[in-house]
């Protein structure tokens, strides 16, 4: 009875999460298909807009600058190049729609337009015309006006594109910010490189080597792993209500990523469960894979995680090309598949959030699931089903219940299905952290790299 009580109660936690989260993107969707509904307004987090912007010129222009000193194009493939990428930027600000609201991301665009000899009559069209030093400015480079001096705060907000606007020539872009650009274009084919070597490394190692899971259905009795995963998908859900409903935040005087790194670091607590049941403790280790050897196979899990990351980062990119290309194809919006967390990272000036939500999805996060998912849901999976089952079942479930929704299931599933491998490999979950730390890690860095 007890058993049954609490593989019902996992089914039902886990349909209802999967439910939610498909609810909450329809309602994503409906808010972009009826843009005027006052009742309906797509929220977008302060100044994601503007950087995304800010990103998109830089490359552009670093593009161009990139071509004009390759000696090996001659002066009319050069010239087609560059009318390429100008006839992009054109393209994409007759389509997009300019934020009224937003005086710097206006400023932003008139100067990137100037710069690049551009007639754009839309982004000089007002709603409103706001008494501010930044709107005279916009009307200034409308009406090619002399331009009045701005503020520390306008320049500072302004960054690079003020410096591009004092130096129409374009000597803001020089032979050293090329180098930069090249270097990280370099650096980036080396990685996939890196990731193609090692995927036909890996191949070969399957097809001569035939290696062997380390995998083994042992410890204590399996229905307990199955009641910790259900324990710990019971308390995700019910923790977010708890701290709404009784304003932890307000009432304790703490950061809401410092509370979500305690409350979710807390449910590690789970695992011991099994020993308010006379269950041993080796037994309880057995089962999760929670068996740290030595120093030195920790060392050679965390060779075998970065690895492995690094093995799965080029199929991972060709997997989210298609899949965006298909998405795009039945007309789905593809921003809706983003973490709730991107626009924190993207619209934040607070280091300290920063390094809270590296530590929370770097450290925390890959533990904790790890423990949960690959520790004790898979366990109790393996002692049903076949490996390949297993291995599907529990990626499945992974990616479903992550905030991303539908949309994230194929890229999430493909993660998941990664570290349930390496646990079926490994016999433990400490390369699946390692694994699980590394894409987190990646992602986070490249969020980073290009919002801030």
């Amino acid at each position: 009875m007890r058993k049954r009580f609490f593989q019902l109660l996992t089914l039902s936690i886990i349909s209802f999460t999967i439910f939610t989260a498909i609810s909450q993107q329809r309602k994503e969707q409906i808010k972009e298909e009826i843009p005027d509904s006052s009742n309906l307004v797509v929220e977008v987090p302060e100044g994601l807009d503007e950087k995304t912007f800010s990103l998109q010129a830089k490359l552009i222009l670093s593009l161009i600058k990139l071509v004009e000193t390759q000696g090996s194009l001659d002066q009319h493939d050069k010239k087609q190049t560059k009318e390429a990428l100008v006839a992009s930027v054109t393209s994409y600000f007759e389509t997009s729609p300019v934020k009224a609201n937003n005086p710097y991301l206006r400023a932003k665009e008139l100067i990137f337009t100037k710069y690049l000899n551009l007639k754009v009559a839309k982004l000089c069209e007002f709603k409103e015309q706001a008494e501010s030093e930044i709107e005279i400015y916009n009307e200034n480079l409308c009406n090619s006006t002399a331009l009045p001096t701005l503020s520390d705060y306008d320049q500072t907000r302004l960054s690079w594109f003020y410096k591009l606007q004092q130096n129409p020539n374009g000597k803001i872009f020089t032979k050293k910010n090329i180098v930069k650009f090249t270097f990280g274009i370099g650096l980036v084919v080396l990685i996939l490189l890196g990731s193609a070597g090692l995927c036909l490394m890996l191949a070969l190692y399957w097809i001569f080597a035939k290696p062997r899971p380390l995998f083994r259905s042992q410890g204590m009795n399996a229905d307990y792993s199955l009641e910790i995963f259900c324990l710990y998908l019971l308390s995700m859900n019910l923790l977010p209500f708890f701290i709404s409903k009784f304003n932890v935040i307000n009432t304790l005087k703490i950061n809401g990523l410092s509370l979500n790194i305690i409350a979710i670091s807390c449910l590690s607590l789970l695992i011991i469960w099994p020993l308010f049941f006379a269950v041993k403790i080796r037994e309880l280790r057995d089962r999760l894979g929670l068996n740290f050897h030595s120093i030195g196979r920790t060392i050679k899990d965390f060779i075998i995680g970065v690895c492995s990351y690094w093995t799965a980062i080029l199929p991972l990119l060709i997997l989210l090309s298609l899949y965006s290309l298909v998405l795009v194809r039945y007309g789905v919006n593809v921003e809706q598949g983003a973490h709730p967390i991107v626009p924190i990272i993207a619209s934040s000036k607070d280091s300290k959030t920063i390094w809270l939500i590296i530590i929370l999805a770097v450290v925390v996060a890959p533990i904790i699931e790890e423990m949960m998912f690959r520790g004790a849901f898979y366990s109790w999976l393996r002692s049903r089903f076949s490996a390949a089952t297993s291995i599907v079942v529990s990626a499945i479930i992974f990616a479903a219940i992550h905030p991303q929704g539908a949309i994230g299931i194929v890229p999430l599933g493909f993660i998941g299905i990664v570290l349930a491998t390496i646990r079926e490999m490994r016999g433990n979950i400490t390369a699946c952290i390692f694994t699980h730390a590394c894409f987190n890690g990646g992602t986070l860095l490249l969020v980073l790299t290009a919002f801030r």
